[in-house]
C-alpha cells in the first residue's frame, strides 16, 4: 500500500511566510540579522586581531570603548572608522559598509514595509479592530447607501460606528459610498473584507456588543436567501453563546426566552434580515423560524420590494413634487386615488392593474390583496378588489403564483386571458378544490393577461377601465427595466391620462431604480399624474417601528375593552404606571393568552391588521382624526370589512380553509382553519372579535 507522508515545506517558503504575516514577525528578522551579523564580524575580529591594542587605537591612554561597542558602533555610524589602528580600518570599512546595507537598506525596507502594509490592510477591509455599540451590515447591495443615511439621519446614533462586512473589493465600496453620501457620512463608516458565513469571521466582528445587525447579501449573489438563513443562524449562535451578551439581556439560556423586562427585550440585538425572493419572504411568515434564535435575538424579515409596497399603499410617503391639496408629499391612495373614500355606499371599485410579474410586481399585488377591503362590498358582493397581472409570460407565471397560492384558488375563482391572439380568448378558472358556498366569498379577484405591453388589446382594455367611471383604476409598471418602465407609461392609452370624467385620477406608478427625477419632472399635462417609486435609495429601514402599532393590536386582544396604552413624554414614561403597561406590552407581543410563545406568523398577522387601520378609518371618513368614537353601524361595518382582510390574511400567509375541522376552529401546525369563511357563518363569540378589534382602533391611533 502506498504510504502518503507529510508534506516538506521548503525553508524558502517558511521564511516568505513568516517574514510576511505579521509586523512583529519582520521586526525579529531585522534584529536577528543584526545578531548574526554582529556575533560573526565579532569573532572574525577576534580571529584577525586578538590583541585589544591591534583593533583599537588609543587604548594604552585608557580612553577605549570596548571591542563590543566599537564594533556595534561600527555598524551604524561609519566615523568609528577613526577609533580602529591602522590595520584593522579596512575591515572596520567593510564593517561599515556591511551595516549601512543592514539599517539604511533593512531596517528602511522593513518599516516602509510595514507602514504599507499597515494602509493596504486598511483599504483592502483586513485590520482587526474592536468595536462596540456599532451598527453591523453584513454584506453590500444597492439598499446599503440608503441605509447608511438612515442611521446617519439620526441624531442618536451619529456617534456610532458602522461596519460593513462584505466579500466585494473594500475599494470599490468605498468609491460607492463616497459617491453617493457626503462627506460626513463616511466619517463613521468602516469597511471590512470578507465572507458573511464564515464563523470566525462573524466572532471577529464583536457580534454581541452590536447595537443593531442587518444582513443584506451581495449584489447579484447565487442562493442569496439560503446564505442569509446560514448567516443568521450564526449570529444568533454566537450571541447565544457569549457570556457577556447573555448577561446584558438577562438570560441563562433558552429557558428564559421571554425578556421579563422592556429593557431586556431591547437589549438583544435585532438582526434585520433581508430576502430577495417573495417566496421566501411567505414561507418565513409562515414558519415559526425563530424559535430556536428568540433567547438571544430579535428577528425581522424584511424585503426590498415588499417594503417599496407597504411604502406605496400603506405609508404612501412621497419626497417628489406632484401632489395637490390634501395629497401633497402623499403617493395617491389605489382605494381613493382621487380622494374621494370608498365609503359603504360607493358604487366604485378598485382596480389595480400590475404590468409584469416581477418580484417588484407579485410584492405589490400582495401588499393590495392584504390591505385594500372596502365597505361597499360589505353591501354588495360584486364590487370585489380586481389585481390584474398584464405579462408575455403569464401564462407560466399565474401557474406558478397559483401554486405559491394554491390555498386561494381552492376556494376563488381567476380569469385568463389571453391577448395574443387575434380574437382575445377569455377563460374563467372555477376553484380548484371547493364549490358552493364555500367559494368565491373572497372580496379579492385576481386576473392574468398574455400580452405584449404594446398590442393594441392591451390598449383597447385600459381604454375601457379608464372610461368607466365606476372603476378606481391605478396602473403599476413594474419591470425589472427602469427605462422600458418609462416608455410603457409615456405611452398609455389616451383615455388614462385623460379620462372622460375629468374629475377622476388614475395613478400610474412608474418603477425606477437609481433615481426617480426623470418622472418627476413631469409635474403638468398628460403625464401630471404619474409617480416614481422602487428606487434604491427609498427604501425604508426602520427596524421594529414598523411593529409598534402591532403590538398595540396584540395587547388589545389580550386585555380586551378596558386596554390602556403606555404614554410617553420624550423618551420617558408618564407614570410608573405607564411604564408598567410597556412592560406589559412586551411580555404580551412574547407569549399568546395560553401563555405559549407567541409564533412569527402571530407576529405579522398583528401588523397587517394594523397596516389596515388607516384604509379603514379613511373608508369611513375618520382618516387623520383623533379622540373619535365609532357609532355602532360603523363598528359592524368595519367588523365584516375586518373579517375580509383576516381571511384574505391568513390564505397569504399560508392557511388553509378545512371544512372538517370543527367550527371556528384550526390546526397551526398544519396550517388549517375553520373561520376562512363568510362572516355571517361564524359563531357570534367569533364575530365579536372583529367586532371588539375593530371598536378599540381609535384608541389605537
Amino acid at each position: 500500500m502506498y504510504k502518503i507522508k507529510e508534506t516538506t515545506l521548503t525553508p524558502t517558503y517558511r521564511f516568505d511566510r513568516s517574514f510576511t504575516h505579521r509586523w512583529y514577525k519582520k521586526i525579529l528578522w531585522l534584529i536577528l540579522v543584526v545578531a548574526i551579523t554582529f556575533v560573526f564580524f565579532y569573532g572574525v575580529s577576534l580571529y584577525l586581531f586578538p590583541n585589544p591594542e591591534d583593533f583599537e587605537s588609543g587604548t594604552g591612554d585608557g580612553d577605549g570603548q570596548g571591542r563590543l561597542l566599537l564594533l556595534f558602533r561600527l555598524l551604524y555610524d561609519p566615523s568609528t572608522v577613526d577609533k580602529l589602528t591602522p590595520g584593522a580600518r579596512l575591515f572596520g570599512v567593510i564593517v561599515v559598509i556591511v551595516g549601512m546595507i543592514i539599517f539604511m537598506g533593512m531596517l528602511i525596507s522593513v518599516a516602509s514595509n510595514i507602514l504599507n502594509s499597515h494602509i493596504d490592510k486598511y483599504e483592502k477591509g483586513n485590520f482587526d479592530y474592536k468595536f462596540d455599540f456599532h451598527y453591523i451590515i453584513l454584506g453590500f447591495n444597492h439598499s446599503v447607501p440608503a441605509l447608511i443615511k438612515k442611521i446617519r439621519s439620526d441624531e442618536k446614533r451619529k456617534k456610532n460606528a458602522i461596519l460593513i462586512f462584505s466579500d466585494m473589493p473594500s475599494n470599490e465600496i468605498r468609491q460607492i459610498l463616497h459617491n453617493e453620501l457626503p462627506e460626513d457620512d463616511l466619517d463613521m463608516v468602516i469597511i471590512k473584507n470578507g465572507q458573511r458565513t464564515n464563523r470566525e469571521a462573524l466572532e471577529s466582528l464583536n457580534l454581541h456588543k452590536a447595537v443593531e445587525i442587518w444582513v443584506m447579501g451581495e449584489v447579484n449573489e447565487f442562493g442569496h436567501d439560503p446564505l442569509n438563513i446560514k448567516c443568521t443562524e450564526m449570529i444568533a449562535d454566537i450571541c447565544g453563546n457569549n457570556k457577556e451578551y447573555k448577561k446584558r439581556i438577562g438570560s441563562t439560556g433558552k429557558e428564559n426566552a421571554i425578556a421579563q423586562t422592556e429593557a431586556e427585550y431591547e437589549a438583544r440585538i435585532l438582526v434585520n434580515v433581508q430576502f430577495e425572493e417573495q417566496s421566501t419572504m411567505t414561507a418565513f411568515q409562515t414558519v415559526d423560524v425563530d424559535k430556536n434564535w428568540r433567547h438571544s435575538i430579535r428577528f425581522k424579515v424584511c424585503n426590498y420590494c415588499d417594503d417599496w409596497a407597504r411604502k406605496l399603499i400603506v405609508e404612501r410617503q412621497y419626497d417628489g413634487p406632484k401632489g395637490k391639496g390634501n395629497n401633497k408629499g402623499l403617493y395617491p391612495a389605489i382605494d381613493a386615488p382621487s380622494g374621494v373614500p370608498t365609503d359603504f355606499d360607493s358604487n366604485k371599485h378598485v382596480h389595480l392593474v400590475i404590468f409584469g410579474m416581477t418580484q417588484m410586481g407579485l410584492a405589490l399585488a400582495k401588499r393590495a390583496a392584504h390591505h385594500i377591503h372596502l365597505p361597499n362590498f360589505v353591501r354588495d358582493s360584486n364590487l370585489k378588489t380586481v389585481i390584474t397581472f398584464i405579462d408575455a409570460d403569464a401564462d407560466k407565471n399565474m401557474n406558478l403564483f397559483k401554486n405559491r397560492y394554491a390555498q386561494i384558488f381552492e376556494i376563488q375563482s381567476s380569469v385568463y386571458y389571453d391577448f395574443t391572439q387575434k380574437e382575445v380568448e377569455k377563460h374563467k378558472f372555477a376553484p380548484t378544490k371547493f364549490t358552493g358556498a364555500h367559494t368565491d366569498f373572497l372580496d379579492v379577484n385576481y386576473e392574468f393577461i398574455k400580452a405584449d405591453v404594446e398590442s393594441q388589446n392591451v390598449r383597447n382594455y385600459l381604454s375601457k377601465l379608464a372610461d368607466d367611471s365606476d372603476t378606481l383604476l391605478s396602473i403599476a409598471v413594474c419591470y425589472d427595466d427602469p427605462s422600458s418602465n418609462l416608455n410603457i407609461a409615456l405611452n398609455l392609452p389616451f383615455q388614462v391620462y385623460y379620462p372622460k370624467d375629468e374629475s377622476k385620477v388614475i395613478p400610474v406608478f412608474v418603477r425606477q431604480f437609481t433615481c426617480g427625477n426623470l418622472v418627476d419632472i413631469l409635474v403638468d399635462g398628460r403625464y401630471r399624474n404619474f409617480y416614481p417609486f422602487g428606487m434604491w435609495d427609498g427604501c425604508n429601514f426602520e427596524g421594529e417601528k414598523e411593529f409598534e402599532l402591532a403590538k398595540k393590536v396584540n395587547f388589545t386582544y389580550a386585555k380586551g375593552e378596558n386596554v390602556r396604552f403606555p404614554q410617553k413624554s420624550g423618551d420617558n414614561y408618564k407614570t410608573e404606571e405607564d411604564r408598567k403597561l410597556a412592560e406589559n406590552m412586551i411580555k404580551e407581543w412574547q407569549i399568546d393568552y395560553k401563555g405559549r410563545e407567541k409564533t412569527y406568523t402571530d407576529r405579522w398577522s398583528s401588523r397587517y391588521s394594523a397596516d389596515s387601520v388607516s384604509i379603514k378609518m379613511r373608508s369611513i371618513g375618520h382618516e387623520g382624526e383623533k379622540n373619535f368614537t365609532l357609532t355602532d353601524n360603523e363598528i359592524e361595518i368595519l367588523a365584516r370589512v375586518e373579517h375580509n382582510r383576516w381571511n384574505m390574511a391568513q390564505l397569504l400567509m399560508g392557511f388553509y380553509f378545512d371544512e372538517t375541522l370543527a367550527a371556528d376552529d384550526k390546526d397551526k401546525e398544519k396550517l388549517l382553519h375553520n373561520c376562512i369563511k363568510p362572516f355571517d357563518e361564524l359563531k357570534k363569540e367569533t364575530q365579536n372579535y372583529d367586532r371588539f378589534i375593530v371598536k378599540m382602533m381609535p384608541k389605537m391611533v
